[in-house]
């Protein structure tokens, strides 16, 4: 997925034969799907299912690469993980991300989010707002409010919240807070009134809490993004959205 599955693409698309693997076997088997469909001579590509964590998974790739095309000219070595950590630490080697399964919209699951953060890096450096709920509903509906309050919960309360706690970490580090805002704040669009003023207001918060908080060497900005291609998208809307990009295209 993301940068390996583009960078397979356009491998595949420069006519080239490639190899494309994961640990998820049907998400390689569509990738692969794609890739040939891509190439300008429909090669197949060798798809193998293997987890980069195992050296015999990683022998068992390289092994069924040289069967199958008895040459390699080049290696991209895309798979990793971003994770916290000085090489000097005892647990160095063994160091996974966290993993914390959450609802934003519950107060409880966001202070258990934001302890056991605390709990297993015992630091903070940058906070990513990127939560939100897109509800369509006109302004004049009778549930309107109800859905502003859904919209509100996510975006604006939730975001507060982990801001909030996380605050007092983040100027120890001369953090930074990235609140994942929408164009639709510049351009709105119809039905969408509540998201409409759920991005707005977290666009507001950033813009206000850059000025408090600046001085406290905690940077906090907004990302304005448009409709980024995701799993689920109907392909109408993906061509729809993209009629109006100067590209042509949405975001990958």
């Amino acid at each position: 997925s993301g940068i390996g599955e583009q960078t397979v693409k356009l491998f595949s698309a420069l006519g080239a034969r490639v190899v494309v693997t994961g640990r998820n076997a049907s998400q390689v088997e569509t990738v692969v799907q794609e890739v040939q469909r891509l190439s300008p001579q429909k090669l197949k590509p060798l798809g193998v299912v293997a987890d980069l964590t195992k050296d015999a998974d990683i022998e068992r790739l390289f092994n069924e690469t040289i069967k199958t095309f008895n040459r390699l000219d080049v290696l991209v070595n895309n798979a990793g993980v971003l994770i916290q950590g000085n090489g000097t630490e005892k647990d160095f080697l063994d160091i996974l991300p966290l993993g914390v399964v959450a609802d934003l919209t519950k107060d409880t699951d966001i202070e258990r989010l934001f302890n056991e953060t605390i709990k297993t890096f015992n630091r903070l450096d940058v906070l990513v707002n990127n939560a939100g709920v897109l509800i369509q509903g006109n302004g004049t509906e009778k549930d309107f409010l109800d859905i502003l309050d859904q919209s509100e919960r996510v975006d604006v309360k939730a975001s507060l919240q982990l801001i909030r706690l996380s605050v007092p970490y983040l100027q120890k580090t001369n953090g930074s807070i990235i609140n994942i805002g929408s164009i639709i704040s510049e351009r709105p669009k119809k039905s969408q009134l509540a998201y409409n003023l759920a991005k707005t207001s977290l666009t507001t918060i950033s813009n206000v809490l850059a000025i408090e908080l600046g001085p406290q060497g905690i940077r906090v900005n907004t990302l304005s993004v448009g409709v980024v291609l995701k799993p689920g998208i109907p392909d109408k809307v993906i061509k729809k959205c993209a009629k109006y990009t100067p590209l042509g295209r949405i975001g990958q």
